[in-house]
Formats: C-alpha cells, sequence, structure tokens
C-alpha cells in the first residue's frame, strides 16, 4: 500500500473498447446520460449567478482531485491472458467524486451529471484508460442526485437524502457495472477471459465503493457546516411504493424475491466452483496415483530385466563381439532398453550395443554414473537419470539402469551391466505418459520430476530438465493423496492454474499435473449452467407468480378503494362488487351496507332539503306546509298524513281541544280527519304517540272511525321550545312496524313543520309590531334617525325627512356624513360610544334641536347601530334666552341694592354695641347677601361666556395654569385632610386660549372634587397632550354619581341630591360654566362616575387656533 500525492505523471491517454460489445455499451452508457440530462433539464433554468459561476469551479476541482491524494491498494490481479506484464495496481482517489456530491446537493441533477462526466474524464485519461469511465461517474452523480433531491415522504426517503447514506448505497448497487466496463475491454475469450475480469473487478471493487462513501463523507460534512446551500426538501410527495397496495407488496416481495434469487445464484456459483476445483483435483490425484503406481513398476521391470540379462551367462568368458552379440540378442528379446553397456570391474567398456546412432559416442560414464557403477561393482543395482541432446538440439530423458554382473560359480562380481531406457519412449510409460499427456482433454499438463527437482518427462520436450519446486506463498487447495500438495498459482502468461504435487511412493521422483483454472470455471458453468437455468427460470415464473399475487391480492382492495372513493364523490348508484369471506371480502361487504345507508340517508336529507328549501322559500304556512307533506308520503309508505294546528295562544278560539286549521294529503287523509282532536290532544301531554294496531288504541284514543280503514299511525307533537303548534300524524292502511330511522326523519320533519309555524307566526307579529311602530314613526313630531355600524342610514321618518328637508329623495344605505346637512350631528353619529350622548343643533329651516343619540345593542352586546331622536326645543331655547335676560338684567339690578345692603350691615357695629344675637344675625345677613353676590357673580359670569364676550385668546403654557390651581386650591385641600396630587409633564407646547377663563373651568372642576370627597381621600390631576389638543382629568376618591343623574350635570343649577353631597353648598352653576369656557375654546367636557368609586371629570381644548375656529364651525 502506496500514497500518490498526483498522478498526472505521464501524458493522457484514453483507449478505445476492444470490440462491438464495448462499443455498445458505450452507447448505452452515453443513452442513458443524455436522458439523465433530459430528466433534468429544468434545473438548468433555476440556476442563480451565483450557482452558475460554481458550476466551473466543480468541473475544475473535480478533474484536479480524480487524480490528487491517491492510495494505490495491494490486489491479486492478474495480467491479461497471453500477456504476462505486470498489471497496475488500483488508486482510491480520496476527494474524486466530493465535487459531484456537492453539484448534487448546490446545484441539481444536471450539473451534477456534467460534474460527474469530467471527473471520470480525469481520471480515464490518467489512471483507466477506458472511454467508459466517464460515463460511469456521470451515473454514479446523477444516482447521487436523485437520491439527495428526492422530495418523498417517510423515514426512508428522509434517510437517503443524507449524503452518507447516499454514498453507501450508491456504491453498492452500481459496483457490478465495472464488470461489464473490464469485459468491454478484455480481448480475450472464454473462461480466462471471466477470471481475468474478476480479478479485476475484485480489486476494483474496494476502489469504486471506496470514493462514492467517502464522498458522500464529505457532501454530509459540508451539508451540516452549510446548510443554507444545501438543497431543502419538507418531503411532501408520497414515494411510489405508498401510492397503492399492489406496488407496496411488489416493492416489498420483489426485492426480496430478488436478493433470494441472487443469493441462491451466488451460492450455486460458489459450490459449483468448489465442486469443479474438486472434481479437477479429484481427476488430477487419480492420474497422479496411475502414474504413482506405473513409475516404481517401470524402474523394477528395468532393472529386473537388467539383471536377468546380467545372470543369463558368463559374459566374460566370451570375447568382446560375442558380448556385443549376446547383448543385442537380449535387447531385440525384451525391447526395453535402447543400450547395453558392459564395463570390467575396472570400468572399463568392455562391450555395447544399442540401437543408438552415437551409441559410440555414448558409451562412457559420467562422474554421476561412474558413483552409481561403483555401487553396482559392489552388489547394489542403482539407476539414475541422464540427460542427451540429440544431432536437432532437441533434448531427450533417459533412464540410466545398473547392475552387478557375477560369475555363475563364485557369486563374485566380475562385472557392471548398464541399461539404458528412453522414459518418453519405453513402452511401459506409453500409458502412463498417454494419462498425463490427455489430462483434462489435453489442456492439461502431466510431468515427472526426479529427486534433484529437474523435469525428466514433459510433453512439451523444452520444459526437460528445468527446474521445479513448489510454491510456498500459493493458495492451497484440499486434497486426499498422502503427502501431495495442492494449490493455485499463475502460469508464466499469467493465467491461473491449478497444481497437484505427488511425490511417489517409495521412490524418489514425484508426478507434477498442471490444469488451467477456466478449466475450472468451464467445468464450474457446465455444473451450474442447469441450476441457473433453472433459477431464472424460477425466478422470472417467481416474478410472474409475485406480480400476479400481488394483483390478486390487491385488486379488492383496490376494488374496495375505488367504491370507497366513488361513495367520497358521492356516486352511490354503482354497487360495491367485492367478492370473497376474507377481510377485504367483509370489508366490501360492509361498505355496500354502508352505500346502501348512505344512499338511503342521502334522499332522506335531500327530501328534507327540499322541505327546507320550501318551508324557507315563503313564510306562508299555505305555501310551506303541503312541501312537508308532500316529503312525509314520499319518505315512507302511509296512506295518508295530516297536520292539525292548535290556535294561538290569546286567540279567542284557543279553548282546549281547539283546532285552528289543518292540513292534508293523501288518499286516506279526509277519513283521517275523525282522529285529529284526540290526537292533537294526545300529543300535547304525551309528546310522540307510535300506535302499530289502531284497533288495540281504544284505551287512548277514540279509533271506531277509523277502524278497518287504518292499521298502524305515528303522530308527533309540532313543539317550538316550550310552545305547542299542533300534530303532525300519518296513518297507514297496512301493518308497519316503525323503524328507528323511519322515525328520527318523520321527527325531523316534525321539526321542519313546527319551524315553519313558529317563523310564520313570529313574521306575523312583527309584521303587526311593524306597523305599529311605523304608524308612531310617522306620527310623532320628533324627527328619528336610524343608522348602522357603518353609520349608513336606515331610516328617516317623515319628521326627519322634513327637518332635513329629504322627502321624496333616497337616502336609505348612504353614509349620513353625506346625507345630513349638519357635519356636528354627523360626528355626533359616528361617535356615539357605548352610553348616550346629546347635543343641540339648528335645523336648515333655523331651528333649534336637541338630539340623543344612543347605541342599539344585540343580544351578545355587540353594536349594531344607533338611533337619533331629535326634538324641536326652539320655543324652549326662546324661553331660556328670556330667563337668561330677564335674570341678567335682574341681577344686574340687584348689585346696587345688595351693595347697599351690605354697607349698611357691616356699619351696624358703628351705631353701638351689638348683642350676641345681635352679631348673629348680622353675620347671618352678611353671609346671605354674599351668597347672593357669588351667585349673580356666576350668573352675568356664564352670560358672559355664552355671549361670547370678553373672550381674550393668547398664547398660555396650560401646565403653568394648572400649577396655579394647585397653588390655590392645595391649602383648601390640605385643611379638609385630602391629598391633591397633579401629573404634569414638561416642555408642553402653547395653547391658543384666554389663560383666565381656563384657570376659572379648571378650578371649578378641582373645587367640586374638593368639596365632593370625604376627609382622608385623594384628589389627582392629569395633563396630556395627544393628537393635537390638551386634555386634563381630574379624578377624586368621593361618592360617585348616579348614571341618572349624569345626564344632567351639566345643566343650569343641577345639583345632585344624595347623601353625603346635600351638606355642601353651591349654585348648580359651576359645571355649567366649565361647559360653556371649554366649548368657547372648541373643546368638550365630560364625565366617567361609579357609585362608591369616585369620578372623573374630563376638559380636552384643541392646541391651536385653526382647529378652535374648526370646532366652532
Amino acid at each position: 500500500m502506496s500514497f500518490d500525492v498526483s498522478g498526472f505523471g505521464t501524458p493522457p491517454f484514453i483507449s478505445p473498447p476492444a470490440g462491438l460489445f464495448g462499443y455498445g455499451l458505450m452507447t448505452l452508457y452515453a443513452l442513458a446520460v443524455l436522458v439523465a440530462l433530459w430528466a433534468t433539464r429544468r434545473r438548468w433554468g433555476r440556476l442563480s449567478l451565483a450557482q452558475w459561476l460554481s458550476l466551473p469551479a466543480l468541473i475544475l476541482a473535480g478533474v484536479a482531485l480524480a487524480q490528487l491524494v491517491i492510495l494505490r491498494v495491494p490486489a491479486d490481479i492478474l495480467p491479461p491472458p497471453g500477456l504476462p506484464i505486470q498489471p497496475q495496481r488500483p488508486g482510491l482517489p480520496f476527494f474524486a467524486l466530493v465535487p459531484a456530491f456537492l453539484a448534487a446537493g448546490w446545484l441539481g441533477g444536471g450539473p451534477a451529471i456534467v460534474v460527474g462526466f469530467f471527473t471520470g474524464l480525469s481520471r480515464a485519461a490518467w489512471e483507466t484508460y477506458s472511454a467508459l469511465t466517464p460515463f460511469e461517474y456521470a451515473l454514479v452523480a446523477a444516482a447521487a442526485a436523485a437520491c439527495l433531491r428526492q422530495d418523498y415522504r417517510g423515514w426512508l426517503p428522509a434517510l437517503f437524502r443524507h449524503p452518507a447514506v447516499v454514498g453507501v448505497v450508491v456504491g453498492g448497487l452500481l459496483w457490478p457495472s465495472l464488470f461489464f466496463s473490464y469485459f468491454a475491454y478484455t480481448e480475450a475469450a472464454g473462461m480466462a477471459a471471466v477470471d481475468y475480469v474478476a480479478s479485476l473487478v475484485f480489486a476494483a471493487v474496494p476502489v469504486f465503493v471506496g470514493q462514492v462513501v467517502l464522498a458522500g463523507v464529505a457532501a454530509q460534512l459540508v451539508k451540516a457546516g452549510l446548510p443554507a446551500w444545501w438543497v431543502r426538501r419538507r418531503g411532501l410527495e408520497p414515494p411510489p411504493y405508498l401510492r397503492s397496495l399492489n406496488r407496496k407488496l411488489l416493492f416489498t416481495l420483489i426485492p426480496l424475491f430478488v436478493f433470494g434469487i441472487a443469493f441462491m445464484f451466488w451460492s450455486d456459483v460458489t459450490v459449483a466452483t468448489r465442486v469443479s476445483t474438486g472434481l479437477l483435483v479429484r481427476q488430477m490425484e487419480r492420474a497422479a496415483q496411475n502414474a504413482g503406481r506405473d513409475i516404481p513398476f517401470f524402474i523394477q521391470t528395468g532393472q529386473d530385466l537388467l539383471s536377468g540379462i546380467a545372470d543369463s551367462r558368463d559374459w566374460f568368458e566370451s570375447d568382446p563381439l560375442a558380448q556385443k552379440a549376446d547383448l543385442l540378442q537380449g535387447m531385440r528379446a525384451l525391447a526395453f532398453f535402447k543400450q547395453l553397456l558392459l564395463f570390467t570391474p575396472d570400468l572399463e567398456l568392455s562391450a555395447v550395443a544399442g540401437f543408438r546412432v552415437d551409441q559410440d559416442e555414448q558409451a562412457t560414464l559420467d562422474e554421476e554414473q561412474t558413483q552409481f557403477a561403483r555401487l553396482a561393482l559392489q552388489g547394489l543395482p542403482q539407476n539414475t537419470v541422464q540427460f542427451f541432446a540429440d544431432a536437432e538440439g532437441q533434448t531427450t530423458a533417459e533412464v540410466v539402469f545398473m547392475t552387478p554382473v557375477r560369475d555363475p560359480d563364485t557369486r563374485q562380481t566380475t562385472g557392471v551391466l548398464v541399461g539404458r531406457a528412453d522414459l518418453a519412449s519405453n513402452p511401459l510409460m506409453q500409458s502412463t505418459f498417454s494419462n498425463l499427456t490427455s489430462m483434462a482433454g489435453g489442456v492439461g499438463a502431466g510431468f515427472l520430476v526426479d529427486d534433484r527437482g529437474l523435469i525428466i518427462y514433459h510433453p512439451d520436450p523444452t520444459y526437460l530438465r528445468q527446474p521445479f519446486s513448489v510454491e510456498a506463498a500459493a493458495a492451497p487447495l484440499e486434497t486426499a493423496l498422502a503427502d501431495a500438495e495442492a494449490y493455485q498459482d499463475r502460469a508464466p502468461d499469467g493465467t491461473r492454474r491449478l497444481i497437484l504435487y505427488y511425490p511417489v511412493p517409495g521412490h524418489p521422483w514425484s508426478v507434477v499435473i498442471q490444469v488451467p483454472q477456466w478449466l475450472a470455471l468451464q467445468l464450474m458453468t457446465e455444473i451450474a449452467a442447469p441450476i441457473l437455468i433453472i433459477l431464472l427460470v424460477i425466478g422470472l415464473l417467481g416474478l410472474v407468480l409475485v406480480s400476479a399475487i400481488a394483483l390478486r391480492v390487491t385488486r379488492p382492495a383496490e376494488a374496495l378503494a375505488l367504491a370507497a372513493q366513488r361513495i367520497s364523490d358521492n356516486q352511490l348508484d354503482q354497487p360495491v362488487e367485492v367478492e370473497g369471506e376474507d377481510e377485504i371480502g367483509r370489508a366490501g361487504q360492509a361498505f355496500e351496507r354502508m352505500r346502501q345507508r348512505l344512499r338511503a340517508r342521502l334522499s332522506e336529507l335531500n327530501l328534507l332539503l327540499k322541505v327546507s328549501q320550501g318551508v324557507s322559500s315563503s313564510l306562508n304556512l299555505d305555501d310551506a306546509l303541503p312541501a312537508i307533506l308532500q316529503g312525509a308520503l314520499t319518505a315512507t309508505s302511509a296512506a295518508g298524513v295530516r297536520i292539525a294546528l292548535a290556535p294561538p295562544e290569546g286567540a279567542a278560539t284557543a279553548a282546549p281541544g281547539a283546532i285552528h286549521v289543518t292540513y292534508a294529503d293523501g288518499a286516506a287523509a279526509p277519513a283521517m280527519a275523525a282522529l285529529d282532536r284526540g290526537l292533537l290532544e294526545l300529543t300535547r301531554s304525551e309528546g310522540r304517540v307510535v300506535i302499530e294496531n289502531v284497533a288495540r288504541a281504544r284505551a287512548v284514543l277514540d279509533v271506531a272511525p277509523v277502524v278497518g280503514k287504518l292499521h298502524a299511525l305515528i303522530a308527533l307533537p309540532l313543539r317550538q321550545e316550550a310552545t305547542f303548534y299542533g300534530v303532525l300524524w300519518l296513518g297507514y292502511d297496512q301493518p308497519h312496524v316503525f323503524g328507528e330511522n323511519e322515525v328520527n326523519f318523520l321527527t325531523t320533519l316534525a321539526g321542519q313543520a313546527a319551524v315553519a309555524i313558529a317563523n310564520a307566526r313570529l313574521f306575523d307579529a312583527a309584521e303587526q309590531g311593524r306597523r305599529r311602530l311605523a304608524a308612531i314613526l310617522a306620527s310623532t313630531p320628533d324627527a328619528v334617525v336610524v343608522t348602522d355600524r357603518n353609520n349608513r342610514l336606515l331610516l328617516l321618518n317623515p319628521a326627519a325627512e322634513a327637518t332635513f328637508e329629504l322627502t321624496g329623495k333616497p337616502v336609505t344605505g348612504r353614509l349620513a356624513a353625506d346625507v345630513l346637512p349638519d357635519r356636528a350631528l354627523a360626528r355626533l353619529l359616528a361617535g356615539a360610544g357605548g352610553g348616550a350622548t346629546t347635543g343641540e343643533f339648528s335645523s336648515p329651516a333655523g331651528r333649534t334641536l336637541y338630539a340623543s343619540v344612543s347605541p342599539i345593542i344585540s343580544a351578545d352586546g355587540a353594536a349594531l347601530g344607533r338611533v337619533c331622536v331629535l326634538r324641536d326645543v326652539t320655543h324652549f331655547k326662546e324661553l331660556d334666552l328670556m330667563k337668561s335676560e330677564f335674570v341678567a338684567t335682574v341681577s344686574h339690578d340687584l348689585r346696587a341694592p345688595l351693595t347697599f345692603m351690605r354697607g349698611y350691615a357691616t356699619m351696624l357695629p358703628m351705631v353701638g354695641a351689638l348683642t350676641d344675637k345681635q352679631r348673629e344675625f348680622a353675620d347671618k345677613i352678611i353671609l346671605g347677601i354674599e351668597q347672593m353676590t357669588k351667585l349673580i357673580d356666576d350668573l352675568l359670569d356664564l352670560g358672559r361666556i355664552e355671549a361670547g364676550v370678553g373672550l381674550a385668546k393668547e398664547p398660555c403654557q396650560l401646565d403653568e395654569i394648572v400649577g396655579s390651581v394647585m397653588d390655590t386650591l392645595g391649602p383648601v385641600a390640605a385643611n379638609k385632610g385630602l391629598t391633591l396630587q397633579a401629573d404634569i409633564p414638561r416642555n408642553l407646547p402653547l395653547l391658543s386660549g384666554d389663560p383666565t377663563l381656563l384657570r376659572q373651568a379648571i378650578s371649578n372642576l378641582v373645587d367640586n372634587a374638593i368639596k365632593y370627597t370625604p376627609t382622608g381621600g385623594q384628589v389627582k390631576i392629569v395633563l396630556t397632550a395627544d393628537n393635537g389638543a390638551f386634555r386634563v382629568a381630574v379624578s377624586d376618591s368621593g361618592v360617585g354619581i348616579a348614571p341618572a343623574d349624569q345626564a344632567h350635570l351639566f345643566e343650569k343649577f343641577f345639583r345632585v341630591k344624595q347623601r353625603g353631597s346635600t351638606q355642601v353648598k353651591g349654585s348648580g352653576l359651576g359645571l355649567a360654566i366649565v361647559k360653556s369656557i371649554v366649548e368657547r375654546h372648541g373643546g368638550r367636557v365630560w364625565m366617567e362616575s361609579k357609585l362608591g368609586k369616585g369620578s372623573t371629570f374630563y376638559l380636552e381644548v384643541p392646541r391651536d387656533s385653526a382647529a378652535v375656529a374648526a370646532a366652532r364651525a
């Protein structure tokens, strides 16, 4: 394992695919990428400028990171078949796919595909050299974007919106595509290509999955750090597998079924590979065992034959020519040896015979053979192997046998007989070599190795004399042969092979058998193919069966859902056709019953709707009640229906049992009239009456007139709240049992009838009241104006129309401010709050009107409008003016006499000493004169104020005026034991007004508060400036003022007469003066009071002269 900081060290190169399969796969990949780009085409138009600028940056980052920080992973990769070159180890780029994942989360599917394509292009140019790599990376980016940007709801789709999870899922799902990509670049065919591609794929899977997982983890960290950049999904759309029960079953069963088939496929391949390898090893074991048995036999046979030749005669009694002739005779008789040599005890060649052309040259012994010959001279037969090269340079292996030659008589060793046998052509070894050569159909190879580790036999002579050793690091295989070793290694051409090394028991030679690995794969295919075909057929049939089962299971549920949808859409005419006795079948039956009941109920509701429409369309009972009668006959099997109404309460005919009016419908209705009076009284006292056998009801009702005509009846009282209006009853000319639904429906009809009767009678009463009210409004001389909550005119009586000269003009519904000529009156109507307000106004004819405005309040306390009553008080105003003039004249004329009276009263002590009684009388005279003088002064001041005489307006500080009042009346309050407080803000603006009169008004309010507050109480002055006006609030903790007295409080000479106020002296003009002063300044004065909690008087004047002028206008 090693790291490469950069992979850009070599020139870029991309190789085309190897064949048609590769080009077809590349075309398929390209189409898939184009389809993915087309599916995400709308995303391009939604990219912002910042996102467009980030796209090239991500592309460049993907190209760079694809070949930076690469981990070289060790892997057992085979070289290409037939090319014994060292393959490159796969490289894991840590951050190659991070830009593609970021583009998927930030920009969308289309940009992610583009970034992935350029990333793969960089990997292809410097790492894989495959033209398919860019498309593979683009498809990975497309799959990641599809997972990250889906908006399905549920825990599983929410989990798939996490990049770390997406990396694991996408890598785990797409790695099988590597098989096709590597096959596209494999020029070999058959099982060797499969073995080669499998080695590449197993080495590349960790790299492929690792870079996808690392990209997901990195994107997860970026998402956690920059969530605002990441796509936001709320999970609102239902996933495809939740849109129907059939899909839910298929999405559950098909993956399980496919996984099961895939697992069985893998298990079958794995077991078949193990079995095929085991079969090959067993076959190799049998061949090795056969060869192992033949080799000792060959050696022993050769040794025995050579010993027989050595013992057949006394070889050294004859000359060399005779020896050679005997040797040739022995060779021709046995056909085993190719050459026989006879040596003396000194190892001098005595004779040689054989079929070798160069036997004279090969008639010597080398050093090793000389040593073996000396051992033979000692009586020990020997054998060894020697290699010879013929004239053509081809190497052959020969087995050299040596045996001692003994004297027939003395059995003393007299020489050595050497026999040479060609191993490859020896008749005894032909069957053995044939078995080894034909191993595994001729694709395998078996050879022999001697004790020196040299190959002494091989089907390919070029391998002779080459060394052989067991690979210690090879993958071992299981073998049943003792001392044998089976393992897997690589052939010189790079392909994998199976090797069995079997030492021959009792002999130093070993048998080695080699079989290519692809033969095991081929055998595995032959073993597994039928099973795989069966699994494939079973899988296809299983998928069809699963789909059919899911369809069979879900079709009733879908029909049930469709029926429920029709029911919810109010389509109740089509029955619910769901068969079966299972849960769905029972649910279908329940739905069908529900549909029938809903249909019946809907029919009843439609009938009730028609009845309600008929009832609500008219307040005339002659129009409303027949609809109810017809509805009762339509919904039931009654022969007749009748309604008998009792006289209204208070009517002249309202005697017990009296019938006011009747309504009837149905064929039997005329004959049923005889029971109206009895049922009317019975339902009045008993309520609902249900008689299913009329003939047996004589105890409660006189049924003699209808016996034989009616068999059952039901009577329902027509009652609204506590008022009884009559009876609705139905008669049946056939036996009838009343069900709950029927009784409830008829009860509802009776309720509709009662409502219709109550509405009709209430309408009659309201109409009578309206006529009386209209007569009153038409006859009253006072003008009456009624407005709604939006200040629009609802009613003007004739007196109001005449007063405002609106007779014959359409004014109803218009704003009062647009119709009434006096704006002050319009403001009074618009500003009336929760209580009554009053005011005086002038009519267009110059008359003085006194207006009283009161709100119209509903039962729940909401304001519905206002009513204004205007009375002509011109005559009273004239009398008041005359009174004022008279009072002013009298007051003026009384000032002089009162002055003389006070002067003389104060001079009485000057005449002489007064007794205590006289002094008391004189003080009372002076006190009465002072009270009369103050009364006259108040009257004169009030007259001047009302006349507007002496009003001197100038800028003044209202806070200073309030302060001076505090200074003046503070001692008075203190003497009485009261607390006088003031809340005066600083930096108040100037006020345009008469400071003297304003001081008098505020002083009067404070003085009244002090007078009417008991000892220990509190008086508080609050001055505020808001909305262009000054407001002075004088609050006390006195006894309060009754609501009945509050309306007259600002009238002249009015004084409150209640406990606690009678001992307070005054003329009743103080508040009238306050009101006149404030109104002359364009303001207003009012008060709020509750008995026992004190009172608050408010004085409000506008700040500037323009507001004053507008207020006066």
